[in-house]
């Protein structure tokens, strides 16, 4: 798993209310490094506005899922554009 797929797998945790240390320790990070990412991409608004959304209509697998795959798409695009 690449560092941009756990940055965006560490705000989707964090945004659903996971802890920073939960996350750091899920993902073999340091606190520092969880903290940092939370305030450069502003990560309580967007947990503040999910809740205020209440935007739990689909379950954390199904979105977990939604981005592995994006992930994976964008590394086949990236790896037939090296070799056409």
């Amino acid at each position: 798993m690449t560092r941009e797929e756990i940055k965006e797998l560490s705000e989707f945790d964090f945004i659903k209310g996971m802890s920073i240390e939960d996350i750091a320790s899920k993902y073999g990070l340091t606190k520092t490094t969880v903290s940092s990412w939370r305030t450069r991409g502003k990560w309580v608004d967007k947990r503040d506005k999910s809740q205020s959304l209440d935007e739990t209509t689909r379950d954390n697998e199904t979105t977990r899922q939604d981005i592995e795959t994006r992930h994976r798409q964008k590394k086949t695009n990236h790896q037939m554009t090296i070799t056409d």
